[in-house]
């Protein structure tokens, strides 16, 4: 994502660091597939992304080049990263996070001091209703404007519309993603913003970056279909390969462990060679 486009998803983003106690009091209650055309501002290309939704499961086709989808089921709390590439898929937990984040604590507390961007709140969030409204894909949907003030005091903008029971399900995307778990506390006030503009079921249908005044799409939907939607589809192809992020972890562990072996036994043969 482009600098230009941060603020134009400033009213609907800050669900990508937000988690909640429970999926249910965002769903959008749709069930079907939403298509979407996202527009790069740095190429000019326009890529597709596929939303399948039912329940409190979500499916997310299109976010990589690779062709790669997200399986979020809110009921389990769990992802699943499919990768077609290499034929496997990865499902992830919130005990993975967790052994993930314990694995990592010696080197956070090395780093505690530091200056990070990532730990920052991003500045400060502001949405408003409009009052204007617009339809898209045959759907209308009301304008909220965004704004964010950096710490620099860097002022960006834009537009997000946002309809009643269908769109991209951004909280449905992060509030069952295990690893968003750790954002949350740093974005407290972009969360309470968020809780303002998607409340009641909310999904996004456009989102318009705002740069010198001059508006430019960086994501709208351009079909919306409502059907139903088998359990089948919330599923990896049957062909490909599963593992964890959990066993994944533990391989690395394993491998950091023979490697600081292999550090210390040849530095035991250096001394034993050297006196």
């Amino acid at each position: 994502m482009t600098s230009t486009s941060r603020a134009a998803i400033a009213a609907c983003t800050l669900a990508l660091a937000s988690l909640a106690a429970t999926a249910a009091a965002a769903q959008t209650g749709f069930e079907g597939v939403v298509t979407f055309a996202s527009h790069s501002k740095s190429d000019g290309k326009t890529t597709t992304m596929i939303q399948t939704t039912k329940g409190s499961k979500l499916k997310i086709e299109g976010m990589s080049a690779e062709g790669g989808s997200m399986i979020l089921d809110g009921d389990a709390h769990t992802m699943v990263m499919v990768e077609p590439a290499k034929k496997r898929y990865i499902t992830i937990t919130q005990a993975d996070m967790d052994q993930m984040a314990a694995m990592m604590k010696p080197m956070a507390e090395k780093m505690k001091g530091m200056k990070h961007d990532d730990a920052k709140d991003g500045g400060k969030l502001d949405v408003s209703k409009t009052g204007r409204t617009e339809t898209v894909a045959g759907t209308r949907c009301e304008i909220w404007h965004g704004t964010t003030v950096e710490d620099d005091g860097t002022k960006k903008e834009g537009d997000v519309c946002v309809a009643q029971g269908v769109g991209f399900a951004i909280y449905d995307m992060m509030v069952n993603n295990p690893m968003a778990v750790n954002a949350r506390n740093s974005m407290q006030q972009r969360m309470a913003k968020y809780k303002e503009l998607m409340s009641g079921g909310k999904g996004v249908l456009k989102i318009t970056s705002i740069e010198n005044g001059k508006p430019f799409v960086d994501m709208e939907a351009t079909k919306i279909e409502k059907r139903s939607v088998s359990d089948g589809e919330f599923k990896p192809p049957a062909d490909y390969t599963g593992t964890s992020m959990g066993a994944m972890l533990q391989q690395s562990a394993q491998q950091m462990q023979g490697l600081k072996q292999k550090m210390q036994d040849a530095q035991k043969g250096k001394q034993q060679t050297n006196p």
